[in-house]
């Protein structure tokens, strides 16, 4: 017993001293059990990820081996395939770029398909062409395809780790290379390889029996996955290929998976992951088969094997399907072009043909127009299950699509012909025949052929083969046909009344829509208003503007096309929404067309704008009638609405008029409502056949007529040529005023005109019937010369027929008498000078010499040209030059400094400049230099008219070691006196002004129109003349461009 109680009292004193230490035993077990924790949940965290990056890669395979069977592609690239098909060495390099591209846009756009004939000329290797094309194309859009579906994966984009796949299959090596591949070892590297057994030179290369690296780094992070070689020609290429119909093609999904499990990253950062998928283009069936290796796969070949005694099987019933014999065939007509998007481009298509018949085979009834397309659509009932192929035959071009289902959108082209062949010929094996595809005995499948005829022979028909069909291709009967069901599309219409509202102003001159918009009492008070069915509407008068404004509610939901036409100027607004506020110009006319004429401008025709059915669009059509004829129309194109039309009553609502506005007052007439052309109050211009003094006139007052009942007027100053030119004398004939659509006579000057026969003349007539400006109209009051203000001055080989005008604006006055209601008015008219012409020697070193002009001109006038004529002391001329540019020089310029020429050096240009031959050597003599100053004339109405010329001559002498120079000036332009305007309205008879004109060197006139209203007399004008004395030549030898004298 004393034994066991030491035993109890030794386990006591041992778990006194265990006690407290418990604690710290609880830390070092929770710290070696940590780190297996963490590398437990890491590792459930790295296998989620390496299990979500292995399903991408695995969904980006199929969705890319889906894409690659159906042959389709993505034409963004085929601009890209152009220019990799016609680079140096590429198979299409003699071609060129340019022909390519051009073939291929023949059809208005780049799309990877060329025509067999282009405006009826057979286009030679179309074909080789469009195959090419397409084919290239496909590849990067079947590797979009693959990255779509791969969305998911952190791989990196840039051409250092995932290289750049265009510029790889734009320059195929004939040796492999690591340019533009990307870097395999690289994190996040993503490689998409595409290849197939077309023409079975085709084959896959790579590891482990030839194996590539990365830098030549021998490791299984640089190693290259497979690459797809071409081995067809003489040199194989590493480039990839999508192959044609019936090939197998394989795509397979590389990747660089980045783990980041601790530890363990540190000594396996990465992780490569593949996939792939195969399958047989123009298929409906993938081989889901992943591992593969080696190259494409071939279809297995027949094994022959021992003949067995035949026994007996009992031969499978047809299936018949319910509610066959026939297929639905609508027709498109009046459609330009042969290829099958002309068609589906149709504002009819799909919901509008113009004709539906229901024929008993899959045949179009051959040779039945030009000019159109047309659409089968049905469902086909196989009799047996089995694979069958289909076969497609057409003149011009056609498509055979065919769904797994019944279901129409799920569609797809399997056979099509992109030019076209004689009837039936379905033997060909090429895009007309479909592959094999399987079908279940009994069951729809729907089917649809799309066809375009454009002029000369046509023709369609669907053949297919198959169980209980024959090896051969046999016409569908309708026996396997049923039809589809018609498509039917049902407009929307918005709730309210119907129409377009109507405002007009009346007494409203000119022709832009500004006349209208401008006024006072628009937009709030128009002159009448009223409805109308449509935006079309005539008024049958002249000077007036309207205003049509309604609310479009669209019938479908697409894109819509507005056309305006009008007579006079007209304009198209419209709004995003209901607001007028926000509305916007889409379309204008900038003259006038004749009614229903959409097509004169190009601004008549408004952009593509899209609309949703049933929303309310705010629209306005304003036009403005000056005289004639009048109109203004709106006209549309949209979904289903095939050809331009009015739009129609059913889909217009029509807003509230504005308030009727209360009368004022009639204002007190002025004179100043007539309003003149300013500077060139007049100014001269030779038409086609006669020639004018012109006063441009405004009336702007929208209530007052204008009546003009005299002009008085004078010449007050010869022309401006040189003394020596002969001046043909010059009649007046007549007045008459031009407005915007016709011309009237006003006044025939009696006995055959008036001659201006010396400087000054004057005249004085009254107009036996006044003539009167309506309100609110502008015009031309003009006096008739008969005969041309231009003369020709000389001949060259350069200007054979030159003529020019020395007769300027301000060398004539009018004083024009007119009434404003019962206010008599009169205002006096002057036009601008003409330019102002000295001219000045440029020497340089030794006997260089040029000759300078300095030109001035009006303001708002520029300098046209000036021209440089030289004539020997025989009178012979040696030298001819002209020249838009300043400084203006005897021969050209450098610079801003002259052309300097050397006597017994250089040559005189006696022809064109391009022939040397005929040059002149410059020598000692005394020569006469003719220069002609024209200045760019004026705009007005858009018509440039009043372009002048002045003439000096210049006596250049070479003798002596300096050139002289006596300047022989013509008769100099002098300012004229200041017109200041007076606006007394007073009936009082006072004498007009008297003109002194002076010559002084002062800046140009400013001419303002004067006014004193009363009916007095003609002026009278004494002009007095101040010669200008001739300058002395001044010896100088430092050339005015360097600051010297000249």
């Amino acid at each position: 017993m004393r034994i066991l109680k030491n035993v109890r009292e030794l386990l006591s004193a041992t778990r006194q001293r265990i006690r407290p230490s418990a604690p710290a035993q609880g830390l070092l077990e929770f710290a070696l059990a940590l780190p297996v924790l963490l590398l437990l949940v890491f590792g459930v965290i790295e296998f989620g990820r390496i299990m979500q990056a292995w399903l991408a890669l695995e969904n980006g395979a199929r969705f890319g081996i889906r894409f690659a069977i159906t042959g389709d592609y993505n034409p963004d690239y085929c601009d890209d395939a152009i220019a990799a098909l016609t680079q140096p060495g590429a198979i299409f390099a003699s071609v060129g770029r340019t022909q390519l591209e051009n073939l291929d846009r023949a059809d208005g756009r780049i799309d990877c398909m060329v025509p067999d004939k282009i405006n009826g000329n057979p286009v030679a290797r179309w074909d080789e062409y469009t195959s090419a094309l397409q084919d290239w194309a496909r590849l990067p859009s079947i590797r979009d395809a693959a990255l779509a579906g791969a969305t998911g994966i952190a791989w990196e984009n840039g051409p250092a780790v995932s290289g750049d796949y265009l510029a790889y299959l734009t320059f195929p090596q004939s040796t492999f290379s690591q340019n533009y591949r990307g870097n395999p070892a690289a994190p996040g590297y993503l490689n998409v390889m595409i290849c197939s057994s077309r023409d079975s030179g085709f084959f896959m290369e790579g590891p482990p029996q030839d194996p590539h690296y990365y830098d030549n780094v021998v490791s299984n992070d640089h190693l290259f996955p497979m690459v797809c070689v071409d081995n067809r020609g003489a040199n194989k290429r590493y480039i990839d290929d999508a192959g044609g119909p019936g090939d197998r093609v394989r795509i397979i999904l590389t990747y660089r998976h980045t783990l980041i499990t601790p530890f363990l990253s540190s000594w396996w950062p990465t992780l490569r992951l593949n996939s792939s998928r195969e399958g047989l283009v123009e298929k409906f069936r993938t081989s889901r088969v992943t591992g593969l290796t080696g190259g494409i796969a071939m279809a297995p070949t027949r094994t022959p094997t021992p003949t067995t005694p035949p026994t007996f099987t009992p031969t499978p019933t047809p299936v018949h399907c319910e509610n066959t014999g026939t297929i639905l065939l609508e027709r498109f007509n009046g459609i330009n072009g042969n290829t099958v998007a002309d068609l589906t481009a149709s504002t009819n298509y799909p919901a509008f043909p113009d004709e539906r018949t229901y024929p008993t085979s899959f045949r179009l009834t051959p040779n039945t127009g030009d000019n159109y397309g047309t659409r089968f659509r049905g469902y086909i009932c196989p009799p047996y299950s089995g694979e069958y192929t289909f076969y497609i035959a057409s003149d011009d071009a056609s498509r055979l699509l065919l769904s797994p289902d019944m279901d129409a959108s799920r569609a797809v082209q399997i056979a099509y012909l992109n030019t076209y062949t004689s009837q039936d010929n379905w033997t060909v094996n090429d895009t007309r025949r479909s592959a094999r595809i399987w079908l279940q005995a009994g069951t729809f499948y729907y089917i649809e052929a799309l066809h375009k005829e454009g002029t000369g022979s046509d023709h369609l028909s669907v053949a297919w083969s198959g169980p209980g069909i024959g090896t051969e291709p046999t016409l569908i009967d309708g026996q396997y046909l049923a039809p589809a069901e018609p498509e039917v599309v049902t407009p929307v219409l918005c709730e309210g009344e119907k129409g377009v509202l109507r405002e007009d102003w009346t007494g409203v001159s000119g022709t832009s829509v500004s006349n209208l918009t401008s006024l006072p009492d628009y937009p709030a008070y128009p002159n009448d208003y009223g409805y109308l069915s449509t935006f079309n509407y005539s008024r049958n008068a002249d000077n007036y503007g309207s205003r049509l404004q309604a609310y479009l509610c669209a019938p479908y939901t697409g894109e819509y096309t507005f056309w305006l036409a009008s007579d006079d100027n007209g304009v198209l607004n419209m709004s995003p929404d209901e607001n007028p506020a926000n509305k916007i110009t889409i379309a204008s006319v900038p003259g006038w067309t004749n009614a229903g004429e959409y097509n004169k401008y190009a601004e008549q025709q408004s952009i593509t704008l899209n609309l949703t059915a049933g929303q309310k669009y705010y629209m306005e059509a304003i036009f403005k009638e000056g005289g004639g004829g009048d109109h203004v129309s709106v006209a549309w194109q949209g979904p289903y609405i095939p050809v331009q039309e009015l739009i129609p009553q059913k889909y217009l609502l029509p807003l509230t008029p504005q308030p009727t506005r209360t009368p004022t007052a009639t204002p007190t007439p002025v004179c100043t409502v007539l309003t003149f052309n300013s500077p060139d109050q007049l100014y001269l211009h030779d038409e086609t056949s006669t020639y004018y003094m012109n006063a441009f006139m405004q009336n702007n007052s929208p209530i007052y007529p204008v009546t003009i009942d005299r002009i008085a007027g004078s010449w007050i100053e010869n022309w401006h040529t040189i003394a020596s030119e002969t001046r043909p004398t010059k009649k007046l004939t007549l007045y008459e005023w031009k407005g915007a659509s016709s011309t009237t006579t006003i006044y025939t000057i009696p006995s055959g005109g008036l001659a201006l026969a010396s400087v000054p003349t004057n005249w004085d007539h009254t107009f036996t019937t006044p003539y009167t400006i309506p309100v609110s109209t502008s015009g031309n009051l003009r006096l008739r010369v008969d005969s041309k203000w231009k003369k020709a001055s000389f001949t060259s080989p350069q200007l054979p027929t030159a003529e020019f005008n020395y007769y300027h604006g301000d060398d004539f006055r009018w004083t024009v008498y007119y009434r404003v209601g019962n206010l008599s008015c009169q205002a006096t008219l002057t036009g601008v000078t003409g330019p102002t012409v000295t001219a000045q020697t440029v020497t340089g070193t030794g006997r260089k010499f040029s000759v300078r002009a300095n030109v001035t001109v009006a303001s708002g006038r520029s300098v046209n040209r000036v021209y440089f004529t030289v004539f020997n002391s025989a009178g012979q001329m040696v030298h001819y030059y002209d020249t838009n540019a300043s400084p203006y020089c005897l021969f050209g310029r450098s610079g801003s400094n002259c052309v300097l020429k050397d006597p017994y050096v250089d040559k005189w240009n006696a022809g064109t400049p391009s022939n040397t031959s005929d040059d002149i050597l410059i020598t000692n003599d005394t020569y006469t230099i003719s220069i002609i100053a024209e200045d760019s004339g004026v705009t007005i109405n858009g018509t440039k008219v009043g372009v002048y010329s002045t003439r000096i001559t210049y006596t250049l002498n070479l003798q002596g070691a300096t050139p002289t120079v006596t300047f022989t000036p013509t008769r100099t332009n002098t300012p004229r006196p200041t017109n200041t305007p007076t606006n007394t309205a007073t009936r009082t008879n006072t004498p007009p002004p008297s003109f002194t004109p002076t010559k002084t060197t002062v800046p140009p006139p400013t001419n303002t129109p004067t006014r004193t209203p009363s009916p007095t007399p003609g002026p009278s004008y004494t002009p007095t003349r101040t010669r200008t004395p001739t300058p002395s030549p001044t010896k100088c030898l430092t050339p005015p461009d360097l600051g010297g004298c000249g």
